[in-house]
């Protein structure tokens, strides 16, 4: 998390158990172990009326590119006087040609399928897309695949199943057509 120079004795003072603040020329950053308190509901609570930027939830070895996402929302999004969540804003970041907010966007947005089998995965992947690109249209689709629209019908329910109410967002139906549009072909 980035926080602006003057709140670093504070958050060192409020996180001290849970991780380590660094200073620098031109903010502090906040690096936190994940626990209840670095929960989003907790950190939007803890920092309310402050700025800062929090950043994605990645591993201690992506700790680099959670800091550069940060950094790069904030140049994007400037300050606000409450913070502001990284993650609300891969898809923002991923169209400047962030490869970290793409990766961290597919991860978030395709996690329910990572239990497939790496055939079936890739074809229902194929299949969201198509029935993204088409807004839904079943014959489009089995027509763009080669398949009877009942084996769409099939496999958008099968996608119904694993990503819920996703399908039914806009903002999340953008999310997936972003991630699915990059993906390399396979």
């Amino acid at each position: 998390m980035l926080l602006p120079p003057d709140q670093a004795r504070d958050a060192r003072f409020r996180f001290a158990a849970d991780g380590v603040v660094a200073e620098r020329a031109h903010d502090a950053v906040l690096l936190l172990r994940a626990g209840p308190r670095t929960e989003r509901a907790a950190l939007a609570e803890a920092l309310d009326g402050r700025e800062a930027v929090v950043g994605p939830a990645l591993s201690w070895t992506e700790v680099p590119e959670a800091v550069r996402l940060a950094e790069r929302a904030a140049e994007l999004l400037g300050s606000a006087p409450a913070p502001m969540f990284v993650e609300d804003h891969f898809a923002a970041l991923a169209l400047r040609g962030e490869p970290g907010a793409l990766a961290a966007l597919s991860t978030r947005r395709l996690a329910a399928l990572d239990g497939l089998r790496p055939a079936q995965r890739e074809q229902l992947l194929v299949t969201l897309e198509s029935w993204l690109r088409h807004w839904g249209s079943r014959t489009a689709v089995a027509a763009e695949l080669y398949v009877h629209p009942q084996t769409v019908s099939y496999r958008v329910n099968r996608l119904r199943d694993l990503l819920g109410p996703d399908l039914d967002d806009p903002a999340a139906r953008f999310e997936l057509l972003l991630v699915l549009s990059q993906r390399p072909p396979g």
